[in-house]
């Protein structure tokens, strides 16, 4: 088991070191200081040195899909490494091993994509052969970390932000190790302090936009190599301006600003971020650690008391909340309004023009959007005071959709609730799955179902029977109508309706009924019947007047 190869000798007399930096906390665009010694390369040129940002506490990543080049024996696969378990008796079952072929290999990837990795862990078995270890390579994707360089039972390798989605550890000697944990943050950060001065003894340079949090510094100096990474500072969360500068909305919100500033926990495993308007959680996005999308939530009323209100915007994170003053204008003034739709029904297919009308909407096209029910409605036309679009197909079933127009991201108040009915039409073969042969034709049996909701326009054959169980008939009021079966039953919230209180029957609508001494009685209701239970007929026609009649002698 004796390790022959090439034998390396390091000396700390020839590392970078750096001893103190200052000052203990900063943002974006802080100058910083460094103090050590050998941050001049073997030329005693600056050329080389770099300052690199390592994060003190990042986050531990999950691995999955371990292999290996061999497996040495049962009990020895290569997920045993990332199990959890830091044991290192090999013979309790917890570390991985192969055999020895002289190119030896074992690797593991990220559960959730790639990350700048900070550093490897990884546990040595340590029952037997410590030392096979020691000079093996370690590799986030295709870059070399560096090498194990003790036979103890655990040993950190800095990789100092390399980007993959694998970690990989070579070796021409057995690999058996216990465990191997992973640290790291989501790439995407500079991770570069811009120097702008360098002496053997000091480095002075500018912090990047970073996620806030305790960084520590590195100094690379080629090819002297790496410094220590204890020294580190508090890179703060700031705010600065919103875009465009003076955001102003209607008070129902919807316009998405921009809000700057630095620190923002961007690339992050937890980016806990809460945002608030006026008191009122928004909607926020993190675009980068400069840069927060947020969406302005509606301004309730007892909020929103005057015409014209002004608002801080809060970002809150753990226990730090920054505020940014009279950031936000909500003008009720400013506020889509719906008064009318026209018509209020449409057909499941889609395809039908619906007018909305109202105030403070826009005569740019592509700036409005409309939905009824979520199902998008194509905008045809615009103006200040009137939207036309047509309605798109809705895949479920029919029922009262609720409206949306959005007017470049403002939601319109919709103050008389004004809805749209989603109905089918009996006439249309859209209602019977598309094909006119599925129509109901004399003598068959008619279903509607819970959340149907179909319009009568025409006068059916005679149905042997027509059941409503759950399912809505509205007689069409631009014509007369007849409707005539053996049996009608209507369940389980099922409806008939001609005409309403507010609005009666303006036609003539008969429903008639067939049976003879033949025909078959069900049970509770019998023959010949129109029969109700746990459901509503809704009949409402125009007054009669004189509301009696004289009888005859």
């Amino acid at each position: 088991d004796a390790y022959v190869g090439t034998m390396y000798s390091y000396s700390t007399a020839l590392s970078p070191t750096v001893t103190a930096v200052s000052p203990a906390e900063g943002t974006y665009d802080t100058e910083i200081t460094i103090t050590g010694e050998n941050f001049l390369n073997a030329d005693g040129t600056t050329s080389d040195t770099t300052v690199l940002l390592e994060p003190r506490n990042p986050a531990k990543l999950n691995l999955v899909s371990a292999e290996q080049s061999t497996t040495h024996s049962a009990g020895h696969e290569a997920f045993k490494a990332i199990d959890g378990d830091t044991n290192g008796n090999s013979g309790a079952g917890s570390c991985m091993h192969t055999q020895n072929t002289g190119s030896n290999w074992w690797q593991a990837e990220l559960s959730d994509g790639e990350f700048a990795i900070s550093k490897i862990v990884i546990y040595n078995r340590q029952d037997c052969c410590t030392g096979r270890i020691v000079n093996a390579k370690v590799y986030v994707g295709d870059t070399l970390c560096g090498r194990v360089l003790s036979s103890g039972a655990k040993s950190t390798v800095l990789c100092h932000g390399s980007v993959g989605n694998t970690v990989r550890i070579t070796h021409t000697n057995y690999i058996h190790v216990c465990e191997v944990e992973v640290y790291g943050d989501r790439p995407g950060a500079d991770n570069t302090c811009e120097v702008s001065s360098v002496t053997a003894t000091e480095i002075r340079c500018t912090l990047p936009h970073a996620a806030a949090r305790e960084i520590g510094f590195v100094v690379k100096v080629d090819p002297l190599g790496y410094s220590n990474t204890d020294q580190a500072m508090n890179y703060t969360m700031v705010l600065g301006a919103t875009e465009p500068a003076s955001p102003t909305s209607g008070s129902l919100g919807g316009p998405v600003i921009t809000l700057t500033g630095s620190g923002f926990p961007f690339g992050l495993v937890d980016p806990s971020l809460n945002v608030t308007v006026c008191g009122i959680s928004a909607r926020a996005t993190l675009v980068s650690t400069s840069e927060i999308s947020v969406t302005l939530p509606a301004c309730p009323d007892d909020v929103c008391t005057d015409p014209s209100h002004t608002c801080d915007i809060e970002v809150e994170r753990y226990d730090t909340t920054l505020t940014k003053a009279a950031a936000v204008t909500y003008n009720s003034a400013d506020t889509p309004t719906i008064t009318n739709i026209d018509p209020t029904d449409a057909g499941t297919g889609g395809g039908k023009t619906i007018t909305i009308t109202g105030t403070s909407f826009t005569d740019q096209q592509s700036d409005v959007m409309v939905s009824f029910d979520g199902v998008p409605c194509t905008v045809v036309s615009a103006s200040t005071t009137q939207i036309q679009c047509t309605t798109g197909a809705k895949v479920d079933k029919s029922n009262k959709a609720g409206v949306e127009v959005r007017i470049s991201d403002s939601l319109a108040l919709n103050p008389q609730e004004k809805t749209m009915m989603y109905m089918d039409k009996w006439s249309s073969r859209f209602t019977w799955g598309g094909d006119e042969a599925n129509k109901p034709v004399e003598g068959d049996m008619a279903v509607l179902t819970e959340g149907q909701i179909i319009y009568l326009d025409e006068s059916p054959p005679k149905l042997r029977a027509l059941l409503l169980r759950g399912g809505h008939l509205v007689f069409d009021d631009n014509q007369d109508l007849i409707l005539k079966a053996d049996y009608i039953l209507i369940l389980n919230g099922g409806s008939i309706t001609i005409g309403t209180e507010d609005t009666p029957f303006q036609h003539e609508a008969i429903i008639e009924m067939y049976g003879n001494q033949q025909s078959i009685e069900l049970p509770m209701y019998g023959a010949k019947t129109l029969a109700v239970r746990n459901g509503t007929v809704d009949m409402h026609g125009l007054e009669v007047t004189p509301p009696w009649t004289e009888l005859g002698e």
